[in-house]
């Protein structure tokens, strides 16, 4: 009976982890920010621009720099020269907006996003700039308007760069967080914003899993025990 108990367990485990293999967090914005926390302001947005669907999420520095900078860096937990673009860089932070969200994961797991720069600051003097952060480590998405091409506006901005896809990878097992913001720097007369899509966490390089026939068989031994 022992045996039996632990082989049952053991399946179940198996075929859970299989059912969880495909499983992606809020990946398209449709259903609004759905378990997004937000600091400032960010909203879903109707779009033709979307990647996937007909919603992206944007994350907006309103003009002004409405949002407190220092409130800001403790909301996605990373501070001063860990989150400029340049950490010799004299611009002061002024303010702006993020969405963070909390998930289960594996060490490994694939944390991926489609991410757009969107801006009415003039070029290529805006330092305006956006960033992820994954467990307390920022990674800078757009230094400033003159790092990547802009093209022509889109969600009512002058300018934007096309969609980019980046990819992360999970540093731990258990919970992760990942925050998405954008930053205004001593200029504030014009805002900033990002617009997110296709947010994703897969299963990174494991080893193979079993067919489902073998669960099948597993259980099917189980009326032998």
């Amino acid at each position: 009976m022992r045996i039996a108990s632990t082989v049952l367990a053991l399946a179940l485990s198996a075929i859970s982890s299989l059912a969880l293999a495909d499983v992606t967090v809020n990946d398209g914005f449709e259903n609004g920010l759905g378990a997004w926390s937000v600091f400032g302001t960010a909203s879903s947005v109707t779009t033709s621009a979307a990647t996937e669907g007909s919603k992206v999420g944007l994350v907006h520095a309103t003009e002004g720099g409405a949002f407190n900078a220092a409130q800001l860096q403790s909301f996605v937990g990373v501070f001063g020269d860990n989150l400029r673009p340049q950490p010799d860089s004299i611009d002061t932070f002024a303010g702006g907006s993020a969405i963070s969200q909390s998930f289960n994961a594996k060490k490994g797991d694939l944390v991926s996003f489609d991410w757009r720069f969107v801006t009415n600051e003039l070029q290529p003097l805006s330092t305006d700039f956006s960033f992820v952060v994954l467990n307390g480590k920022a990674t800078v998405l757009m230094a400033s308007t003159s790092s990547l091409p802009l093209g022509d506006g889109v969600l009512g901005f002058e300018s934007s760069t096309d969609w980019r896809r980046m990819t992360l990878v999970a540093d731990h097992d258990g919970i992760n967080t990942v925050s998405f913001g954008v930053m205004q720097t001593a200029d504030t007369s014009f805002s900033s914003a990002m617009a997110l899509d296709r947010f994703e966490v897969n299963p990174g390089a494991t080893a193979p899993v079993p067919e489902p026939e073998t669960y099948a068989m597993m259980l099917a031994g189980l009326g032998a025990l």
